[in-house]
């Protein structure tokens, strides 16, 4: 082999030099024709008509920063005739148009629809509108989306982002609306059925969120949102124990959720399983849950419920260093009456009436329902007593009604509960309902001076 290589070696040299040649040159035309071709680096465009009126463009790159200095110089170039732009450039710039910075984002838009000449179909419509909303630009969204409807009224993904461009705008009316349209041309759209489970909820419309998460469950049985928006509604109708069964669901799939824990959570202390509770509760607070404040509320709640009154203060304490939450003050007026304190339990009283969760009174928002009113658990009798005595006091007559009733729906057999409701009817002119509470008040054994420390 060795003198085969001497007797021939100026030859061998020669070949392997134009191997070499031959594939560095192949390297080379397959460069330049990805980038020529494939990728479309270059757009050629003839030169523009003589008189093209300004504000038009010629293309010379399709690249993402080469945008500015198009959409810049439109005065003083012209855009070529469509025709003489590829196909293949112009696919390229629809890609490109997705990319583009977003302040040449609206030229960038009516570069490319001069470019293809055509009214742009309910899809591309879309995309640009989805683009607006995600730079926060919500009319214009609506307004792309509205026009994409037009193209194609049966398009459900239109329906789909104009929903959630008009929840974007806090326009919950229209959302559902949208969103409803959508399921109507697409029953197994996942996304729509679980925005109307959660803007339903919000609402408190409780049968409708139960019924859309239900059907989001059908469309999409991984995702945990729908199953904890159906466990919120259950624990709002005062069911626990559905609650808990579909709240776990949630967990199963997503075991470090802090809010189907926290639900769950708070559902397990309604039926008084503070040990099942309390573990929830800290895996909770260990998670990302943004509610930090009602976390230790709940906390404090529960061991209030395991009678463990000095560790429960504390929880109120941090509850109530984040937020002033009406449920917090509760939890303290309770551990200072079993304490035996009633004058610091009555100004805690006086601090939750204060905070109570009612309506939220902002310049935008008038009216509306703070959802933690949506959430008050009942409370133990002495407790309840008060807190609705300082409510019928500062004129809240409903909410001191509400008050009782949830008590009295856990202690039914408490005479103190009737004998405040009869007062309390009394104020709201009902004779009849007031006269058959004293009647169960004094059947119970109830005498009026027993309540003296809270009068």
């Amino acid at each position: 082999m060795s003198e085969y290589y001497d007797q021939n070696k100026t030859l061998i040299n020669i070949l392997v030099g134009l191997a070499l040649v031959c594939l560095v040159c192949f390297m080379g035309g397959c460069f330049l024709v990805w980038e020529l071709f494939i990728s479309s680096k270059y757009i050629k465009a003839g030169p523009p008509p003589k008189g093209s009126p300004a504000g038009t463009v010629v293309i010379a790159k399709n690249k993402i920063d080469a945008f500015d200095g198009i959409i810049n110089s439109d005065v003083e170039t012209r855009l070529a005739a469509p025709d003489d732009i590829p196909a293949m450039a112009v696919d390229k710039l629809a890609d490109a148009v997705d990319h583009i910075p977003s302040r040449t984002f609206e030229k960038g838009e009516v570069l490319r629809s001069h470019l293809l000449k055509k009214p742009q179909s309910a899809r591309e419509l879309t995309r640009l509108g989805s683009r607006y909303l995600k730079m926060d630009d919500k009319t214009r969204a609506v307004e792309l989306f509205q026009e994409a409807l037009k193209e194609d009224p049966h398009s459900s993904a239109a329906y789909e982002w104009l929903g959630h461009a008009y929840w974007k705008l806090d326009k919950p009316d229209q959302a559902v609306e949208s969103f409803e349209k959508a399921v109507a041309l697409d029953s197994t759209s996942d996304y729509s059925y679980n925005y109307l489970a959660y803007i339903t909820l919000k609402d408190n419309d409780l049968d409708k969120t139960i019924k859309y998460s239900q059907k989001a469950i059908k469309a999409d049985p991984d995702n945990p949102e729908p199953y904890t928006y159906e466990g919120v509604a259950y624990y709002r109708q005062n069911k626990p124990k559905e609650a808990i069964e579909i709240l776990t669901e949630a967990i199963r799939i997503k075991s470090d959720d802090g809010y189907p824990l926290y639900y769950r959570g708070r559902s397990y202390c309604r039926l008084k399983d503070y040990d099942k509770a309390l573990v929830d509760v800290n895996k909770a607070i260990e998670s990302d849950y943004w509610d930090l404040a009602g976390l230790y509320e709940l906390k404090g709640r529960i061991l209030a419920g395991k009678q463990n009154y000095h560790r429960a203060m504390i929880f109120f304490d941090r509850s109530l260093a984040v937020s002033d939450l009406f449920g917090a003050h509760i939890g303290k007026a309770r551990c200072y009456l079993e304490q035996k304190d009633p004058t610091k339990a009555l100004k805690e009283a006086a601090l939750a009436v204060a905070a109570y969760p009612g309506d939220d009174k902002t310049k935008e928002k008038k009216s509306k329902k703070n959802w933690r009113s949506y959430e008050i658990d009942p409370e133990p009798e002495k407790v309840a007593a008060l807190v609705s005595n300082m409510m019928s006091k500062k004129a809240m007559l409903k909410e001191a009604e509400a008050t009782l009733d949830r008590a009295l729906a856990r202690q039914p057999d408490s005479g103190l509960l009737y004998y405040e409701r009869a007062c309390l009817k009394e104020k709201l002119k009902d004779e009849a309902a007031a006269a058959s509470d004293y009647a169960k008040a004094k059947e119970l054994s109830y005498k009026p001076a027993q309540d003296a420390w809270m009068r």
